[in-house]
């Protein structure tokens, strides 16, 4: 028993986990800043870089790093001075030699709890309405079209990423559609368009970089979009719990140039329609894009 906890100690300290070498990718970028899959960094960094937020990669990332900051810093300010009172009048009306303790129902206290209550109302919750409409319009309801707009469905299942072009010919569901695991390529300054549909059981796409995350639902289809502005690889997580090998679901989005794009998309595409079998029903996985 001994020597096999030792054995496990060993292997959680390695780090052994799912690799982009794993993962049939050659390039794992070792310059940038970017924790790889297999849990170690490329070199040393200090506890502020370790644990700071990751650099935004999204053209609308800075929105949503505002709307966090505001409610943090909101909330943590109005926790401070809740604190304050409550220490406060907790020692001012203690009971201490010449001065008896002061009890109180909190009944001739209401116009300053209802002044707070106003006031938190107003420059928190009324903040979250307001901008909860807008977002949901603007992010979830109102999705991208036209041809310059990057199209990609993804079918997660336990426990990979499926992710699927339209190739050349620009329609789903034919013979040179372009089908990756765990890897997906999207060009820099494109907005990608992204539909989800689950193979099995709920999964959560994330990107830290993005500062989005959506639920690929099974039976249904679920959007995302994004712009992204600058080349990169980027660490896609599973956000919810998928079974007993949830942390194998690692995938990787690799942001390029438009050139390296269009080379790439040209070269898988044409591939796909030279290898098309359409008897393999594995391979032939999607649906009627839907935006």
């Amino acid at each position: 028993m001994k020597r096999l906890v030792l054995l496990l100690s060993i292997v959680v300290s390695l780090g052994w986990a799912q690799t982009q070498d794993q993962l049939h990718q050659s390039n794992e970028n070792f310059d940038k800043d970017h924790i790889h899959a297999k849990g170690i960094y490329p070199s040393p960094k200090s506890f502020v870089d370790t644990y700071k937020s990751p650099e935004i990669l999204s053209t609308d990332g800075d929105h949503f790093n505002w709307l966090f900051n505001y409610v943090s810093v909101g909330t943590f300010i109005y926790f401070f001075i809740m604190m304050i009172g409550v220490i406060y009048f907790s020692l001012a009306s203690r009971r201490r030699p010449g001065h008896k303790a002061f009890y109180t129902d909190g009944h001739h206290e209401h116009k300053y709890t209802l002044f707070f209550d106003i006031l938190f109302f107003i420059t928190l919750d009324c903040v979250l309405i307001y901008f909860s409409v807008i977002d949901t319009r603007k992010y979830f309801m109102d999705p991208p079209t036209g041809k310059d707009v990057i199209r990609i469905q993804v079918m997660p299942q336990q426990w990979l990423w499926n992710f699927r072009y339209a190739g050349n010919d620009g329609e789903f569901g034919t013979a040179d559609d372009i089908v990756t695991v765990n890897e997906m390529w999207i060009p820099k300054g494109k907005t990608v368009s992204l539909e989800f549909k689950s193979k099995d059981v709920i999964h959560g796409f994330m990107v830290p970089e993005i500062r989005r995350q959506i639920d690929a639902l099974p039976g249904t289809v679920t959007r995302m979009w994004f712009t992204p502005n600058r080349t990169g690889d980027f660490e896609i997580a599973c956000m919810h719990l998928c079974g007993t090998a949830h942390y194998k679901m690692k995938g990787f989005m690799k942001v390029v140039d438009q050139e390296d794009y269009e080379a790439w998309t040209k070269e898988m595409s044409e591939w796909s329609e030279a290898r098309y079998d359409p008897n393999d029903s594995q391979s032939r996985w999607g649906w009627a894009w839907s935006m």
